[in-house]
């Protein structure tokens, strides 16, 4: 299945909606067939299979997650998106992070997508 959105705001609400859910499947839909994605500082990777698998390995990392949009711009086929986001860890804790993202849309799908976030304080158990 595909996604379809009529904006890029749209795209970037319903694309975040299933990282909250947790949803690989879901999330995947938002890309092209050979989108690519960049996470952090882990390796790109291309084509739909590949990236639901390295997400759904993230998810699998975490007990949770929750954006808050503060911000969507779209200038021609590229979009930015600024959040806070709530990483919940496996034993209930959790931290809230500033994050980024950029991406290149064509045809209403991410055909590149690179998110922006330092996970070294969620997965060393830093607090705030």
């Amino acid at each position: 299945m595909i996604a379809t959105a009529s904006s890029p705001d749209e795209l970037m609400v319903k694309l975040y909606q299933d990282v909250d859910r947790m949803d690989a499947k879901a999330y995947v839909s938002h890309f092209a067939a050979d989108g690519e994605l960049t996470f952090a500082n882990a390796e790109t990777v291309v084509g739909r299979d590949a990236i639901e698998e390295a997400i759904a390995g993230f998810f699998a990392s975490i007990g949770g997650i929750s954006h808050e949009l503060s911000g969507v711009w779209a200038v021609d086929d590229v979009i930015f998106c600024q959040a806070l986001v709530t990483y919940v860890r496996k034993d209930g804790t959790s931290l809230t992070l500033p994050a980024a993202s950029l991406g290149r849309i064509k045809s209403n799908l991410i055909s590149e997508f690179r998110i922006y976030v330092d996970l070294g304080p969620f997965f060393s158990g830093e607090t705030v």
